[in-house]
């Protein structure tokens, strides 16, 4: 739940600061979503195996998401210099 909220919210200052890049970047969110809930169905069904390499896959496109996507939205915020 946190993380849609916190998605969601990214997701509004995008529009609120016309962020050319926001469709593919709301896209991306949908993505991680699906995986997170692609590994809370596998921990309800006691899927341990396969639960520790979605969690892997999933941190990596996580700190790859923040390093590459999240980057971009933060230099052109403050490219807007924003008060």
């Amino acid at each position: 739940d946190y993380t849609g909220v916190h998605f969601l919210s990214e997701e509004l200052l995008m529009r609120l600061y016309s962020y050319p890049l926001h469709n593919a970047h709301e896209r991306r969110h949908r993505e991680l979503l699906d995986r997170l809930q692609e590994l809370r169905d596998e921990l309800e069904r006691g899927k341990a195996f396969a639960t520790g390499s979605l969690v892997t896959n999933l941190r990596l496109s996580i700190i790859e998401h923040i390093a590459t996507e999240d980057a971009a939205f933060s230099k052109y915020l403050a490219d807007l210099k924003i008060d």
